[in-house]
């Protein structure tokens, strides 16, 4: 049997691995973007891109893809993780369950991943 010490502990260590896989996950979000950007501009200065068009056309779907994916793997981990602090709460019931403030750091980096993949199906040409 766990004990109560043993439990928080783990419960604890989840909250933070997944708080970080958050923020890891729209990190790594953002580099590839700026990556594929800076690909496909540099791919559009090159003489004779007109021959890769089709290598344009799929880095202007690729980004909306990542934040398709990405978004979601943000939304899985934020449930997981509000299933922990739920756990948390049960130790210390004033602790609340995280629907105000983690939820609207997630919402705002889902957002902006909506976003980027909009901006990038409208003027990457």
């Amino acid at each position: 049997m766990i004990d109560d010490v043993e439990r928080y502990k783990r419960v604890t260590a989840q909250l933070t691995y997944f708080s970080d896989r958050m923020r890891d996950t729209f990190k790594q979000f953002i580099q590839l973007t700026i990556a594929i950007i800076g690909g496909f501009v540099w791919l559009k200065l090159q003489p004779g891109s007109d021959k890769v068009t089709y290598l344009l056309e799929a880095a202007r779907w690729l980004i909306p893809f990542l934040a398709l994916f990405l978004s979601l793997q943000i939304w899985w981990d934020f449930k997981k993780w509000r299933g922990y602090r739920r756990a948390e709460a049960e130790f210390y019931p004033g602790v609340p369950e995280g629907r105000s403030t983690m939820a609207w750091q997630e919402a705002s980096m889902i957002i902006a991943m909506c976003l980027a993949a909009i901006f990038s199906i409208m003027f990457l040409r």
